[in-house]
């Protein structure tokens, strides 16, 4: 994947201002280069220009390694008496 990731990375500056048509080329010839799927292929070329800043200016540039800024939240876990009242309730 590491090749294919450089191969993603060179073809992202000229599909960031490329026309509509150009930019379908452009995805065309990833397709075949890469043996991925356009939509994925599509994701990339995004995640490769998207720029968060977090506190004190410090600048993370996305990647495909890249973790969310965000996780999930665990499973709500009610005490007996959440319980009790919410059996009340229904």
């Amino acid at each position: 994947m590491q090749s294919k990731w450089t191969i993603i990375k060179a073809n992202t500056p000229s599909s960031r201002q490329a026309s509509k048509k150009r930019k379908s080329e452009i995805l065309d010839e990833l397709v075949k280069t890469t043996h991925l799927p356009g939509k994925y292929l599509i994701t990339l070329l995004n995640a490769t220009r998207r720029v968060v800043y977090l506190k004190r200016n410090t600048r993370l540039v996305g990647g495909p390694t890249a973790t969310p800024l965000h996780r999930r939240e665990g499973k709500r876990s009610y005490t007996p008496e959440i319980i009790f009242l919410l059996e009340l309730g229904s």
